[in-house]
């Protein structure tokens, strides 16, 4: 590992990344480095403008692992080199955000009776009654289900950020089953070293996918979606659930609202009027 290498992640430590970060923000200089096959600390505006060309043109990489390339080397030039001034010419695009893809309650239930493994269920059970994160979700321990005070502990987020949730009576109840059943030490849903990995509710939401009538994409995050839409639909404050999400700007929970179905069937419209 190179010198810079090392202080570029030492200082993403420092600042709280989470590893996860680290480690892409990390790869993404690196593939920049290596397509000019140069030291990033030897190149500039022109260069950084080149690359990101050539992945909207070329590579036509993800609009994910785009905006993810342009944090990495934002990071890298203003907060390891000290280059304030680059920025400026790291812009970050212009994008329209999509509606979030979400199911309704009727379509929840579908997705969760097709789903034959107890464990798998109750993660994705606990995804849609709490609107944890997959990542969240397998780094649940035994101890951070608070029956007590009926709240659920998140640990490791976005952040590095600790939060509480919301633990409703019908999945304590599910919560004791599932202990009696498998009987979990240390993390909520184990796995053979450690916690399960995400993949493994990510490839539970698949098989729900394919064997139910949806129609719908079914992953761990259209189930966080549907925890959103849901709390909203039931009249709870955007802070509210803002703060049970986990965000850290209320404008990224606000695209919640644009999806709320009761909301938009009760609306009148002026043909009514008419009759």
């Amino acid at each position: 590992m190179t010198p810079l290498r090392q202080e570029f992640i030492s200082e993403l430590r420092i600042r709280n990344y989470s590893p996860k970060t680290i480690k892409q923000y990390t790869l993404c200089v690196s593939q920049f480095a290596r397509y000019f096959n140069r030291c990033p600390s030897l190149l500039g505006p022109k260069d950084i403008k080149q690359y990101l060309l050539y992945m909207i043109d070329e590579k036509q990489s993800s609009w994910s692992h785009y905006r993810q390339t342009i944090c990495g080397l934002r990071a890298f030039y203003t907060k390891v080199l000290g280059h304030e001034w680059m920025a400026e010419h790291i812009p970050f695009p212009r994008r329209d955000r999509p509606l979030p893809s979400f199911l309704t309650s009727e379509e929840v239930k579908e997705v969760f009776s097709v789903v034959q493994n107890r464990k798998h269920l109750m993660m994705l059970e606990v995804i849609y009654a709490t609107g944890v994160r997959c990542g969240e979700l397998v780094r649940l321990r035994v101890e951070d289900i608070d029956s007590q005070r009926k709240v659920v502990v998140v640990r490791g987020g976005k952040g590095q950020k600790e939060r509480f949730t919301i633990l409703p009576n019908t999945l304590l109840l599910k919560l004791r089953d599932y202990y009696r059943q498998y009987r979990p030490k240390e993390w909520l849903f184990e796995g053979r070293n450690g916690h399960n990995k995400e993949s493994v509710p990510q490839k539970a939401c698949m098989r729900a996918e394919r064997d139910s009538c949806v129609g719908k994409s079914v992953t761990p995050h259209v189930l966080r979606h549907a925890f959103a839409t849901a709390q909203l639909e039931q009249g709870v404050d955007l802070v509210t659930i803002s703060n049970i999400l986990g965000h850290s700007r209320i404008k990224t929970t606000e695209i919640y609202t644009h999806v709320t179905l009761k909301k938009l069937q009760s609306t009148p419209s002026p043909i009514d009027l008419l009759s």
